[in-house]
């Protein structure tokens, strides 16, 4: 790799997860770009340089307001995150910052941002927002703080460290508990799934069909949409997940969104699961395979990279189409919880095979858990069922 010249910025290896990468910092550690090798970070830098001259970035001169070191953090780090994670950025930039009339943090100079101010700003929050939103808030904020104490445009001793946020407690908004549904209800909701017109025609479409998919896999909404026949096996039995699938908005070179007809135009974007190891094979029971069969002989002349779950006009499924449907199913039957989500189904299939005496080490690699930690602190309450009927039965016994 080449060395560094005056005024360019600086090169340098770091190692991340046991795997070595190349980095380039620009001037000023304005931004940073990784990549494997030494060609790909070229080629990355010459991209984020190229960016730069569309957007018109501002100088670190011109920053003066949080709203202005928002908007060029955000500018810098679109080429290192995910388009989703750049979605869900800008939304609470825009939403809780810009757009927040509680306080006017966006308009604040960084260079006398205080504790104080920011405490002042969560608090407002809780009035509002439940405490998952605020403490997604105060991560993009800290990140755009942090940035700007690189750059030198916000003092370097602010300790953010020392700002309190909301606890649960404190906020108006609480957490919703998670609803699990119980294997009575995935009965009624698989027959109302089932139900036609007297044509024959399905009264739900294929998207009742996923959603029974879920409850029989416990996959993720996203994981589900996103599956495609060549990690399906030849006979059914089980699936690999790799991908997750959602819906981002378009994005022109500048970033700027893709705007027709005065709305925002989005596309699919498929990325990898939130299992660490990257992958999960997860057998499945019989009803789920015969969902498999359904989309195979309706689409016969697919390929292997085609996706299993489309709409009745061939089109990927999108979450909101999904969670229709499974509000209608949930009124339409004699469903005892009518607040069930998609995510519902999957918690449902992890509880029910805990209740059935599965051990939770391997509920959690079904589930694509990164931790058996996760899964515990969402089961608990199942578990701590499983131990009192074990006592009761034991010692009622003798």
């Amino acid at each position: 790799m080449r060395r560094r010249k005056n005024g360019e910025g600086s090169y340098g290896k770091k190692n991340i997860n046991g795997i070595q990468y190349y980095y380039y910092k620009a001037p000023n550690n304005i931004w940073t770009v990784y990549a494997k090798t030494s060609k790909e970070l070229e080629e990355k830098k010459k991209t984020k340089e190229d960016q730069d001259k569309l957007t018109g970035s501002q100088t670190l001169n011109e920053i003066t307001t949080f709203s202005t070191l928002a908007d060029v953090w955000l500018a810098q780090i679109r080429s290192e995150i995910s388009p989703s994670t750049f979605d869900a950025y800008e939304d609470i930039i825009n939403v809780r910052i810009k757009k927040y009339q509680a306080y006017d943090l966006a308009n604040k100079q960084v260079q006398g941002i205080t504790i104080n101010m920011l405490e002042s700003y969560l608090n407002t929050m809780k009035e509002k927002y439940a405490k998952a939103s605020i403490d997604k808030t105060w991560i993009v904020i800290k990140q755009i703080l942090k940035y700007g104490q690189d750059c030198e445009c916000v003092p370097s001793n602010l300790d953010l460290t020392k700002v309190k946020k909301p606890k649960e407690r404190d906020v108006v908004k609480k957490k919703k508990e998670i609803q699990f549904i119980t294997l009575e209800d995935i009965n009624i909701l698989y027959n109302e799934s089932l139900r036609t017109k007297q044509t024959g025609t399905p009264i739900y479409g294929n998207g009742a069909r996923v959603l029974c998919f879920i409850m029989y896999s416990g996959l993720r909404i996203g994981e589900a949409i996103g599956l495609t026949w060549k990690y399906v096996s030849k006979d059914y039995s089980e699936i690999k997940v790799l991908h997750s699938n959602r819906k981002v908005v378009k994005r022109g070179i500048d970033g700027k969104a893709v705007i027709e007809d005065g709305h925002k135009v989005y596309e699919n974007f498929q990325k990898g699961t939130k299992t660490h190891s990257g992958e999960r094979i997860v057998p499945l029971p019989d009803k789920a395979m015969d969902i498999l069969r359904y989309f195979c002989e309706k689409y016969p002349n697919h390929t292997q990279d085609d996706y299993v779950f489309l709409t009745k006009n061939g089109n990927v499924f999108d979450r909101k189409s999904l969670e229709k449907t499974l509000q209608t199913l949930m009124n339409n039957s004699e469903c005892s919880n009518k607040e069930y989500t998609p995510h519902s189904l999957r918690h449902g299939y992890g509880s029910i095979l805990l209740s059935q005496g599965v051990d939770i080490k391997t509920v959690s690699v079904l589930l694509g858990h990164k931790d058996i930690s996760t899964t515990y602190n969402i089961y608990i309450h199942v578990l701590e069922d499983d131990k009192r009927k074990a006592v009761t039965n034991v010692f009622n016994k003798i």
